[in-house]
């Protein structure tokens, strides 16, 4: 999912899309870029929806109901640290009409402290480049945790 269209666009995330479209799987992305209604819905507070429920809701009606189409849906997002609440805030949108639902998070922010997105409720949380670890995390099951980068080929 591409949040915001402020500054250069996160092409990594878009990157990911294509490695994983390239291992088989099937991707599909949100692009909330440009929306004026979803960047208030999730980017003006930068107090997380848990302490307003009204606003969560509001926000989780937000998420396209074809995302929810009762198969096993992962959910991957990026962040710099003054875009995290956003993703947190993304993150509570989908938990709020999915609970099981597997939402995962890479950047520059978690690379920096991945415990702090696992502790806010992220499913895993991809430190460093995952071009590699997101596919093999794939195959393995979808563990919970902080994944790693993989070690640079030769």
């Amino acid at each position: 999912m591409l949040i915001r269209d402020r500054g250069a666009p996160s092409l990594g995330i878009l990157y990911l899309a294509a490695i994983l479209r390239q291992h088989g799987y099937e991707v599909a992305c949100w692009d909330m870029t440009g929306d004026v209604q979803l960047a208030d819905l999730f980017g003006t507070a930068t107090q997380v929806f848990t302490e307003n429920r009204s606003s969560l809701m509001e926000a989780a009606r937000a998420v396209p109901d074809a995302f929810f189409d009762g198969g096993e849906t992962l959910w991957a997002t990026t962040s710099t640290s003054a875009q995290y609440h956003e993703s947190c805030n993304l993150l509570h949108a989908i938990k709020a009409r999915d609970r099981q639902a597997k939402v995962v998070i890479g950047g520059s922010h978690v690379s920096a402290l991945p415990d702090e997105a696992l502790h806010d409720g992220f499913h895993a949380v991809f430190a460093g480049e995952a071009d590699d670890s997101l596919p093999q995390w794939l195959r393995d099951g979808c563990p919970y945790g902080i994944v790693h980068a993989l070690a640079p080929r030769e």
